[in-house]
């Protein structure tokens, strides 16, 4: 049996999923960006890792990228770092999350109702972790 989703991850997972259909997300994903309390902030952090480790979110950073690939430029130059294509590659601070495929049908199923991830519907309108992300 899968393990469930906490409340906070639900919200988390629900909000990104709203974020993808109301705006086409860029090639990293959509922003992502925490204010409020430091403890607030790091609440949102650990909920976003432990949704990356379920495999449902790719955080990414759009500035730096990850160190452990290679981008080559249009001019054939290869630098270090771009985007993120596994959760086994270092990143820096989060910029941005994408939703994999197996995130964007769970966070449908808290859109639409419960599914085997969850243990209640996650009310879409009303996320408390949506006042602690920035646009």
């Amino acid at each position: 049996m899968r393990q469930r989703l906490s409340r906070q991850q639900q919200d988390v997972l629900a909000h990104l999923y709203r974020l993808y259909v109301d705006q086409a997300p860029g090639p990293f994903g959509v922003p992502w960006r925490t204010t409020g309390t430091r403890s607030g902030q790091a609440s949102l952090s650990r909920a976003l890792r432990r949704l990356e480790t379920r495999g449902l979110v790719l955080r990414q950073n759009q500035v730096v990228g990850s160190p452990d690939s290679v981008a080559v430029d249009p001019d054939g130059v290869s630098r270090p770092g771009y985007k993120r294509t596994s959760r086994d590659q270092r990143h820096g601070r989060t910029t941005h999350v994408e939703l994999t495929a197996a995130g964007i049908e769970v966070a449908k199923g808290l859109t639409t109702g419960p599914s085997e991830y969850v243990n209640r519907p996650a009310p879409v309108d009303t996320l408390p972790a949506a006042d602690l992300l920035a646009d």
